[in-house]
């Protein structure tokens, strides 16, 4: 048998760069709750391209185990396409039992968004609205400062709901 030595790099042409941050709304905290992934492009993405950027999502997901995910596309390249969605998934499963869903809270609790730009906003607006059913006004931003300020808000939400 021969084994050829694959790199994941060699896979796409995306590039990808994390980044972390504390929360104000957990400043108790001594970990970084916010994970924020960047990916630029130097052409569309296909769906190879989409399948590394979601491997990347998951590695960064199990490393860094953070409370919130923006997923920063002012550099990249896309068009249209329905398997973008996996992206903005949760990795955690959905909870099965009664006692899951009680210690889970609502699946809408790990917050998953996008920065936008001119390169892919007609495309994830269309994604976002059309494949995902969701308003595009709560998954995709025009700044980190807005998503920021958004993912607080809902954290701090999902926390009274925990709590009550």
């Amino acid at each position: 048998m021969k084994l050829t030595q694959q790199q994941i790099s060699d896979v796409s042409e995306v590039e990808v760069s994390f980044f972390t941050s504390q929360l104000e709304c957990h400043p108790w905290e001594n970990h970084d709750d916010l994970l924020v992934i960047s990916f630029k492009s130097q052409k569309a993405v296909n769906s190879r391209d989409l399948c590394f950027m979601d491997a990347m999502k998951s590695a960064a997901s199990v490393v860094w185990r953070p409370a919130a995910i923006i997923l920063d596309f002012r550099e990249l390249h896309y068009i249209y396409g329905d398997t973008m969605d996996c992206l903005f998934q949760s990795l955690y499963p959905k909870p099965s039992t009664q006692l899951e869903k009680i210690f889970a809270g609502p699946e809408e609790r790990f917050p998953i968004v996008a920065v936008k730009s001119p390169l892919n906003q007609e495309g994830l607006t269309s994604l976002v609205r059309k494949e995902m059913s969701r308003d595009p006004v709560r998954v995709l931003f025009e700044s980190l400062e807005e998503e920021v300020k958004a993912i607080e808000a809902e954290l701090k939400d999902g926390e009274k709901g925990v709590k009550s």
